[in-house]
């Protein structure tokens, strides 16, 4: 299996760390980690080996639309192995691979391999930085299937969109795990966060990019304070180059209302889920991305409103709120927030069937006998028979109000703070750990920015 692992600030990272938990002790799996990765993360794990590279044998690669993924690129080169899309479109992802290697011109040429003159033109449009939705129109991902095996998708919306692309692949559909998340008490949530225990409280657990439509977030929050004063967005996920939540927040009047935490440990990510009174999970238009951070939402038992596009048209509806991509997003949303504000029946109804849905069809087990099942059928190898059984996480870590949330005056981490965090996540210090906690809480103190 080559596979991103934690402390890299992927969420294929922290879904490879599940499955190789739940695989722990039924399978043996041999693991190339992406460089970047720890291997100390799985290093108790029963069956679970650490080894440099796939010997030429056909492997599980996990790849998905970022830069994390440079020996699943390499082993793709070669025919035979099976690929779990995380996303129907790398375009991105792979782009940055190029450039980092200066070579524009190989991008250039699998551009016009794979699409003709088009694909060329379009090449050079990117390059020159005005991508638009170029990059999703030209997916990069046909060369990679072509030479695969097969390929694991984690929804039927993504295996249609694959033989779209190519037709005549071996796509298979095995349902995304996630561990059930423990149920922790709102208000002991809160106080971790040093979120008000009165507050109305939206959470928004994902990497922040321009498809996530965090800026129709804040509009439907600019028209939401009017009637519900009490409301606060909790923003928890890196954000991507070129977006300040915070700037936007500050030009929509709704700073004070939003607290920007940037990336958080998978225990504090949980904590923030279960503070939330409702999670808002929008994403426009879809890579064919099936979201581990929302499903770990469901699970917490918080309603979730989604985008009535891609993946999200396969949850069930019981569980979910689909806001269409329209003129009137941004109103359709705040009316949604304004009713769940009213009603905390509707969303403890709402949150238990999600915990359900969750439980019955995302589970670790249902998740390794899709696995176990594409595997035989497409390599010919048989990890083993896992049979049923329930993976739940532990309780997390909670402690008194920290310095998670961001003051009212606006604070915001500055290149001395992001530089020191990303290194030590190099390190493979979490961002967690009480040492950076203490370093940044101290920056705070100094007006240091």
């Amino acid at each position: 299996m080559v596979t991103p692992l934690p402390p890299l600030q992927s969420g294929i990272a922290q879904y490879s760390i599940d499955l190789l938990r739940a695989a722990s002790g039924r399978w043996t799996v041999d693991v190339v980690p992406e460089p970047g990765s720890a291997a100390l993360s799985v290093a108790d794990l029963d069956g679970i080996h650490v080894t440099t590279g796939t010997d030429g044998e056909p492997c599980v690669v996990h790849v998905g639309n970022s830069d994390f993924h440079r020996h699943a690129f390499d082993a793709l080169a070669h025919p035979g192995h099976l690929i779990v899309l995380h996303d129907t479109a790398l375009h991105s992802g792979r782009l940055v691979g190029f450039v980092k290697r200066h070579a524009t011109g190989d991008y250039r040429d699998l551009m016009r391999t794979l699409y003709g003159g088009e694909g060329a033109r379009a090449a050079d449009v990117i390059l020159a930085g005005q991508p638009g939705g170029l990059m999703l129109e030209y997916p990069l991902i046909e060369d990679l299937v072509g030479r695969a095996a097969g390929v694991v998708v984690h929804s039927e919306w993504a295996a249609a969109r694959v033989r779209e692309r190519v037709p005549g692949a071996t796509v298979a559909v095995v349902p995304m795990g996630v561990p059930m998340p423990y149920l922790i008490d709102q208000a002991d949530a809160r106080a971790h966060l040093g979120l008000p225990s009165g507050a109305y409280v939206i959470a928004s657990i994902t990497h922040v990019n321009p498809y996530k439509r965090i800026d129709t977030v804040l509009r439907a929050l600019q028209r939401l304070v009017r009637r519900v004063p009490e409301a606060v967005l909790v923003v928890a996920g890196s954000v991507a180059p070129g977006i300040d939540v915070l700037a936007d927040a500050e030009m929509y009047g709704v700073a004070r209302h939003v607290r920007l935490l940037g990336y958080v440990s998978d225990d504090d990510a949980r904590i923030v889920a279960r503070a939330a009174d409702v999670c808002v999970n929008l994403r426009y238009p879809s890579a064919g991305e099936t979201s581990a951070s929302l499903l770990r939402m469901l699970g917490a038992g918080r309603p979730v409103i989604v985008t009535d596009d891609g993946p999200s048209l396969e949850i069930d509806p019981a569980c979910v709120v689909r806001v269409p991509v329209d003129a009137l997003e941004d109103e359709y949303l705040s009316e949604v927030l304004a009713l769940l504000a009213q009603s905390a029946h509707t969303r403890a109804a709402a949150g238990e069937a999600a915990r359900q849905y969750v439980r019955q069809r995302h589970g670790m087990d249902v998740a390794l006998r899709g696995y176990r099942a594409a595997i035989h059928d497409i390599l010919g190898v048989d990890p083993g028979d896992v049979g049923h059984f329930d993976v739940s996480e532990p309780a997390p870590t909670l402690r008194d109000a920290t310095t998670m949330s961001v003051p009212d005056d606006g604070w915001r981490a500055g290149p001395i703070a992001d530089t020191t965090v990303n290194s030590a996540a190099a390190l493979g210090l979490g961002e967690h750990t009480p040492t950076l906690r203490a370093v940044v809480r101290r920056w705070r103190e100094l007006g240091l920015s």
